[in-house]
């Protein structure tokens, strides 16, 4: 538990909520790409294995939020100047919105 707690609390303090304000269409794009783009793709590579309807819907609401290790990603891409400040401010948006939204699904 301290473990999660731990993690959500440094997720939020990197975020930025002005971009928000700033740019909420940018905001709702990255957060469809997260929540229904890979809900998605992986719901058809579930479907394609001829697994039944019930696992394919499971599985892609399971994964229909962002995981650890694209903040990985992103500190690589910052790091290495390939990712804007901008484009992790989206993602930390995106990422906090889509775990907040992942339990209705």
């Amino acid at each position: 538990d301290a473990f999660s707690v731990l993690f959500f609390v440094s997720v939020g303090m990197l975020a930025d909520p002005m971009v928000l304000v700033e740019s909420p269409l940018r905001v709702l794009a990255v957060v469809g790409v997260i929540m229904f783009g890979k809900s998605l793709v992986a719901f058809a590579l579930v479907i394609a294995l001829r697994y039944p309807l019930n696992t394919a819907l499971t599985v892609s609401a399971s994964l229909a939020q962002i995981g650890e290790f694209s903040f990985i990603l992103a500190a690589l891409g910052m790091a290495l100047g390939l990712l804007p400040k901008e484009g992790q401010s989206l993602l930390l948006a995106g990422a906090i919105i889509s775990i907040a939204l992942n339990p209705l699904l």
